[in-house]
């Protein structure tokens, strides 16, 4: 009995924390359904049905990379919804290959949102589905508060590995969506190919312009929506619906009426050549950096405080702790002698995320738990949406996450090597480029271009570097880069000339690190040259 009273305890405390905030007056949810299914290879009719016996089918634990099926197989799931009122629900699958239907109570549910730049919910190709980040709308005349509900996915797999295969399951309040179009939901890039991430719209909050909001109110007033926003303060979003290409649905957003700035979901880049012939040299003055963010799927069970670590060649090696609130923002400044870049670790979450920051700057960054929690051997690296940047440095830090990937992966990836390229030849070309991000850029590429064969790539490195030479004289790393793009090229003495130089350079500033390099590589260069 005593065994039974406790257990009953505990399931009590479990729901009370699914159900602990409110939102006008009602209970809000979130449930992880990550876990163990019930799951049957197969297809038949009946399995949708919300009192279907699935009680002698197999246990699958969920996600899964590979199910072990090819043709159908159904995954089933008996919920109890923690919650005293009426409401629409949302639930999110992540990725299933190759595709599936969802049924709530016995009920077909569409797919409804696709909420990530590059990811186009529009591409209705069959072997284009598994790609897509899935989320369903449950309607609120579907849901049983209190009661036994059933969640049904009927898994189709043309071959290989599939199923439910990446990404946290997750049934939440759908408070949000019941005010504005769920086309409008998720994140949004100016479409003017900039690419800039405008605003974002979640169940319970919104990013724009550097902060995160709540909305009070929402009025359509013939297809302008009008969003009353809340954060110390108030604030008005106007936005309405665009028709795009392909029947997607694009959004123009603006703070009135007036002065909307078209979004889309998808990315376009404008890889002319430019007419620089210098970069913005990056040598700040020390001051503080305003580093703020949100992240996403947080919950206040995964604990109160996010981890920065901080790195630089002064000050060495430390870590400052930053509150985040109940919403998942947080917001702090740090003291700067330099361009910096911070590594922060989410509540609850081992791997940390990275940002490049300068003093007197603001760097906004958004954070996808759902991406960090399971990794999926490199296909971790091909995905541009596990942090997504507003702010001074917001192309900056786009930038850094692609190197960061290109220089782990093993096995070559053409579409991430294609994106980088693109985005460094707009970023190259804005006029605002940074000559050390250039030089980063450089780099990266003449460390990777042969697994791309793309010498294209590496002639405008070469063009892109002594650009950066230009712009600062004085930097031994810029010299340095164009000797490896250049013994690259074939073009082994103009190379050495200029790590020479980058040798003198580094001895004049006492960085003897850097000095043991340039020698030994000086050394090995003129080796291979005498063979």
């Amino acid at each position: 009995m005593k065994k039974l009273v406790l257990c009953l305890l505990a399931t009590v405390f479990a729901l009370a924390l699914y159900a602990q905030e409110t939102h006008k007056g009602q209970d809000y949810m979130w449930m992880d359904l990550n876990g163990s299914w019930k799951f049957n290879k197969g297809d038949n009719a009946k399995f949708a049905k919300q009192k279907f016996n699935d009680s002698n089918w197999d246990n699958m634990m969920v996600p899964t990379w590979d199910a072990g099926f090819t043709g159908f197989a159904w995954y089933r799931q008996a919920i109890t919804i923690p919650i005293k009122t009426k409401q629409a629900l949302s639930l999110t699958l992540g990725q299933v290959d190759d595709n599936c239907e969802v049924y709530f109570n016995g009920q077909l549910v569409k797919l409804y949102d696709n909420p990530r730049p590059g990811n186009d919910i529009s591409d209705t190709s069959v072997y284009s589905q598994w790609k897509k980040y899935r989320v369903y709308y449950i309607p609120q005349k579907l849901v049983e508060p209190g009661k036994a509900n059933s969640i049904a996915i009927k898994v189709w797999n043309n071959g290989g590995e599939g199923g439910m295969r990446y990404g946290n399951v997750q049934l939440t309040s759908t408070i949000f969506y019941n005010h504005l179009p769920i086309q409008m939901a998720g994140d949004w890039v100016k479409a003017d190919g900039s690419n800039e991430w405008l605003a974002g719209f979640y169940d319970n909050n919104v990013i724009y312009k550097n902060r995160v909001w709540s909305y009070a109110e929402v009025t359509n007033n013939d297809g302008l929506y009008e969003m009353y926003l809340t954060d110390k303060g108030f604030g008005h979003l106007f936005m309405k619906q665009v028709a795009g290409e392909n029947g997607s649905v694009n959004l123009a957003i603006g703070p009135d009426a007036d002065h909307l700035e078209l979004c889309s979901r998808k990315e376009t880049y404008n890889t002319s050549a430019s007419n620089n012939q210098t970069y913005v040299k990056s040598h700040p003055a020390a001051g503080k950096a305003v580093y703020k963010g949100f992240i996403k799927n947080y919950s206040v069970q995964m604990g109160p405080e996010a981890l920065i670590d901080l790195q630089s060649k002064n000050n060495g090696f430390s870590e400052k702790r930053v509150s985040v609130d109940r919403f998942g923002a947080f917001s702090t400044e740090l003291d700067l002698a330099e361009p910096t870049i911070v590594t922060l670790r989410a509540p609850g979450v081992n791997y940390g995320n990275r940002a490049y920051l300068e003093p007197g700057k603001t760097t906004f960054q958004m954070i996808d738990l759902a991406e960090f929690k399971i990794y999926v051997t490199e296909e971790f690296y091909t995905r541009d949406h596990l942090a997504i940047f507003q702010g001074d440095l917001a192309m900056e830090n786009k930038l850094l996450m692609y190197t960061d990937w290109l220089g782990n992966l093993q096995t070559p990836m053409p579409d991430t090597w294609a994106r980088f390229i693109a985005m460094a030849t707009q970023y190259e070309a804005s006029g605002k480029a940074s000559d050390l991000q250039i030089n980063n850029i450089a780099l990266c590429i003449a460390d990777n271009y042969q697994k791309y064969n793309d010498t294209a790539a590496l002639a405008k490195a070469k063009l892109w570097s002594v650009r950066t030479l230009k712009t600062n004289p004085d930097n031994h790393l810029f010299y340095s880069t164009l000797n490896t793009i250049l013994q690259n090229l074939g073009e082994h003495l103009d190379g050495l000339q200029y790590l020479a130089k980058a040798l003198d350079l580094a001895d004049k500033d006492k960085d003897q690190q850097s000095v043991n390099d340039y020698k030994l590589k000086i050394k090995q260069y003129v080796s291979e040259m005498l063979k």
